[in-house]
């Protein structure tokens, strides 16, 4: 998890994590080897202890009853012969033990036995001058022969200098990341700036930087969780919009606000905030019953009013009707909001390419029908109509199943979109449903539908609406009220209208009324209860 955590928010790369994984894989695999090893040593050694017993008693009883040995004499024979016998069993016992350990601490390794042994022989220079210390005072030892134990001393020991040295020589130069995401040391610096210049062609699909004022939201160390946090972000995105949001990275901008943070989509700023690391963000309820004293501001994601208030006040301003918000769930939730709504932009024909792999596993014969026509281009742009009016694309089957139904028949992805909108049709109105579980609504009149139809023309991107300025306005403005109106009761502003003018009619009011949803009269279940709210009509819009 801590792992998965720093790849979400680009402190480590893909590379980095892989071999995080890889030392970890290996941990465990040494552990669970040596846990079954242990059972075999110590059934070895309560044998040995059993055996030993065994020799001395059985040795005292022999050496007195057949042989008329006293009782000294017997247990000094015979004790003697059997640490002797001891000895000489344990030379083949430590070298089978010796080179099980070996074997064992070799698990998962992908180099050959001499290399293993080299390298763990080699790794650490402290280990290597402490064997030199004792080699040399056994030369010093009387009895053990002085000149090979200091010439392996010295042997050993010059080992250990040389290690050493390189490895400080190798932390003076320069680093860099290699392809095994080791940092490895570049000789004079030679490919320094090579690496510099590619690293300035790599564009983070996401980004979020953040000023120097708040650093303490992502360090651990001083309670910061807004890395884990950004982590879950992919998680909810992938359950509730049914797509991989691409690794989120975050990093410091000195330029940037000591509190300020910048949300970034390739490389362009799409949003950005300003925070009170060490204060609370309170926005007034509906039923607010006090003022609160604080710092005025504007709530960055919507746009609401609010205040900055003491952390103190948190139960004041939640008695009196305020919504208390932290600094890292402004930022979070501002995040998540973008990544909605630039999640058609997000979704490239690898991430495409990728959710159908994972299909194709349970349902390999609509992904091959759907790549073989209209192809993975078109799929994708379907997915992508889908996203930018935030349909999930969670059933990704009953998408393709509809774009294989109806490809024939309609060759552009607007079309196709269109019609798996009716496919969807449950899942898109459950979204907008009130607390009554009724879907509240509001019409065109049939003159203005009939209007918007005949204004219709086609272009390269598409259908659009062609209306003059004097019932286009109008039209807006009574769109508005009636949004308007529908908010004010606690409902998602919904129009319903034919399916021919519902995409252009989006497009149409999408500038200026980006909350509004279009829908129409075939995306919604005949079992559902629908309310009409109001309708505009001909005379309200001065036509």
């Amino acid at each position: 998890m801590a792992i998965d955590a720093d790849l979400n928010a680009g402190l480590i790369t893909e590379i980095v994590a892989r071999d995080r994984r890889e030392k970890i894989a290996r941990e465990a695999d040494f552990y669970g080897a040596m846990d079954g090893a242990s059972k075999f040593v110590k059934g070895d050694a309560v044998a040995g202890i059993i055996i030993t017993i065994i020799n001395v008693i059985g040795g005292l009883v022999i050496g007195m009853v057949q042989l008329g040995m006293g009782a000294g004499e017997a247990a000094q024979t015979f004790t003697l012969l059997t640490v002797g016998d001891g000895l000489v069993s344990q030379i083949p016992s430590l070298l089978v033990s010796t080179a099980t350990g070996i074997i064992v601490t070799r698990a998962r390794s992908k180099k050959h036995m001499g290399g293993d042994v080299l390298d763990q022989v080699t790794a650490n220079p402290k280990a290597l001058a402490i064997v030199s210390a004792i080699l040399a005072g056994f030369a010093i030892v009387p009895g053990l022969p002085t000149l090979p134990f200091l010439a392996l001393s010295g042997g050993v020991g010059a080992s250990s200098y040389m290690l050493n040295r390189r490895a400080k020589t190798a932390k003076d130069l320069p680093m860099l990341e290699g392809p095994d995401g080791e940092q490895k040391a570049l000789p004079g610096g030679e490919n320094k700036e090579e690496g510099e210049v590619l690293s300035l062609l790599r564009v983070d699909v996401l980004e979020l930087e953040i000023g120097y004022g708040l650093i303490p939201l992502i360090d651990k160390n001083q309670g910061g969780d807004l890395l884990e946090r950004v982590g879950y972000i992919r998680r909810q995105i992938a359950g509730e919009m049914g797509f991989i949001v691409p690794k989120i990275r975050i990093r410091d901008n000195l330029r940037l606000n000591p509190n300020q943070y910048v949300v970034k989509l390739r490389g362009e700023e799409v949003s950005s905030g300003q925070l009170q690391p060490k204060m609370l963000l309170a926005m007034p309820g509906p039923m607010v019953t006090e003022e609160l004293d604080g710092i005025d501001t504007t709530e960055p994601v919507f746009g609401l009013p609010a205040l900055w208030v003491g952390a103190d006040r948190r139960g004041d301003a939640e008695i009196a009707g305020y919504t208390v918000v932290e600094p890292p769930s402004i930022i979070i939730t501002h995040l998540t909001e973008m990544i909605r709504q630039h999640a058609s932009s997000l979704l490239g024909r690898q991430e495409v390419q990728e959710l159908l792999d994972t299909l194709q596993e349970r349902s390999p014969a609509v992904v091959n029908e759907v790549l073989n026509k209209p192809g993975l281009g078109t799929v994708q742009r379907v997915l992508q109509a889908l996203l930018r009016e935030r349909v999930p694309i969670r059933d990704l089957i009953i998408i393709l199943e509809a774009i294989a139904d109806n490809v024939h028949d309609v060759s552009d992805p607007d079309g196709l979109a269109e019609q798996a909108r009716t496919y969807l049709g449950r899942t898109i109105i459950n979204a907008y449903r009130g607390f009554d579980g009724a879907l509240h609504v509001f019409t065109l009149a049939p003159l203005i539908e009939h209007k918007i139809n005949e204004s219709l023309h086609q272009t390269p991107q598409g259908w659009v609406i062609n209306l003059s300025p004097d019932l286009a306005q109008p039209l807006m403005a009574q769109i508005a009220q009636q949004m308007e109106t529908l908010a004010a009761q606690g409902y998602d502003p919904v129009l319903v209208t034919n399916q021919r003018i519902r995409l252009p009619l989006k497009r149409f009011t999408n500038r200026s009324l980006p909350t509004l949803n279009v829908v129409s009269f075939r995306e919604i279940p005949a079992d559902l209860d629908v309310r009409a709210e109001g309708v505009v009509d001909v005379e309200a819009a001065h036509v």
